[in-house]
């Protein structure tokens, strides 16, 4: 099954991703309330936080930044819903998704987060907030399965359930070494410029 927790606007955009993922039989809880998120989050033990960065009353910044400093991030991603990708970013969060193409990208990230067993060729870890990359399009452009995040912890979790043949990660050189000893995989290596992500192909052939 698997546990969402989803904090959202209770209007029509907002309650479809809520029907979405219960009817690809997850078990969602979802509120417009940050305070409720926070009070009842370690209770039902989620397996993946989505949250909206539209909402009205509430930071989500600052919400993200709570649920990384309480260590909430540790047990499962955050996955943050945008209209658009703003130049930085917070630090800890899994990815971002464009709220046009939720619907469609949602059901293929929940299982992987929720339910694990998925097979990909390539993990890619971009260690870089200020980066935006649409992982459906370089996927298609690669022609390999590709999975990409933007978090460590993250990384950590998806890696833990499902079967992943390789894990590139770009980040700053000097971080290399320590973000290559907190994941749990045999074959990883560096990425230094997405411009050549092309080379990765050789890597999983």
């Amino acid at each position: 099954m698997g546990r969402v927790f989803i904090i959202n606007e209770p209007d029509e955009e907002g309650n479809a991703y809520p029907e979405l993922l219960e009817k690809r039989g997850y078990k969602v809880f979802s509120t417009a309330n940050a305070y409720n998120l926070v009070r009842y989050a370690k209770e039902l033990n989620p397996d993946l936080y989505i949250i909206d960065s539209s909402l009205k009353d509430t930071d989500y910044r600052g919400l993200v930044q709570h649920l990384v400093d309480n260590r909430y991030s540790e047990k499962a991603p955050l996955v943050v819903l945008k209209k658009r990708l703003s130049k930085t970013l917070p630090q800890g969060v899994s990815c971002y998704l464009n709220k046009k193409e939720a619907l469609n990208l949602l059901p293929e990230l929940a299982s992987a987060y929720c339910r694990g067993g998925k097979k990909y060729d390539v993990l890619l870890l971009i260690h870089d907030n200020k980066l935006k990359i649409n992982a459906q399009s370089l996927s298609r452009k690669l022609k390999i399965s590709l999975f990409c995040v933007f978090d460590v912890k993250a990384a950590r979790i998806f890696l833990q359930k499902n079967d992943v043949r390789a894990v590139g990660v770009h980040c700053l050189p000097e971080k290399y070494d320590d973000i290559k000893k907190n994941l749990p995989a045999d074959k990883i290596f560096y990425v230094e410029n997405l411009a050549n992500i092309k080379d990765l192909v050789s890597f999983v052939s």
